[in-house]
């Protein structure tokens, strides 16, 4: 509800005049909207075990491939619907999700990430987040290192390398150098 509240929410704010009443219920409603999905994604993401302190004892739920690929079927409409908002603190806690998670359907994962970063993400300026490329690099080194397979795909090459040239073309090294590395890491 809050990921769909929240596109409407934003035409009305910027169909209405300025220091109208209108246009402040509005933005009251889209950040309503943004915190509700905030606090969404924290829950999977801390629920999941995605998050896992060094003096926390507690064993993680989701411990196994098949675990992981049961909780990306069963939460798949919440997880896409968090990512079509784009804000950049629900992206960021969903990317390091999907992190997490990658194991259980690799494939998939890797689709959602890509679709999210250049799609819903990029609109609202992730990729000019550093903390954004951190998660980013470490998936993209990830995949390459364990998934290599997956990029026989070329429709699967072409959205990393979208990935990767959306997070260069703002300037950060780490991005532009997997850019460069991606033929021989490819091989």
């Amino acid at each position: 509800a809050a990921a769909n509240a929240m596109p409407t929410a934003l035409s009305t704010y910027n169909a209405s005049a300025e220091a109208s009443q209108e246009r402040a219920a509005s933005e009251r409603e889209y950040r309503s909207a943004v915190r509700l999905l905030e606090h969404c994604v924290n829950q999977l993401y801390f629920g999941a075990g995605a998050f896992k302190d060094s003096n926390d004892h507690r064993e993680v739920v989701l411990d196994s491939p098949a675990s992981k690929r049961r909780f990306l079927l069963e939460y798949q409409t919440i997880l896409v619907a968090i990512s079509q908002s784009g804000d950049p603190a629900a992206t960021h806690q969903l990317v390091e999700l999907y992190e997490f998670i990658a194991d259980g359907d690799p494939a998939a994962v890797f689709d959602q990430i890509a679709a999210l970063l250049v799609g819903p993400a990029a609109r609202e300026g992730y990729h000019f987040e550093s903390l954004g490329l951190d998660v980013v690099a470490r998936i993209v080194r990830r995949y390459l290192a364990d998934h290599r397979d997956l990029f026989e795909n070329p429709a699967r090459r072409i959205a990393l390398i979208g990935v990767l040239n959306l997070f260069s073309d703002v300037g950060w090294p780490e991005a532009l150098k997997l850019l460069y590395e991606l033929p021989d890491l490819m091989r």
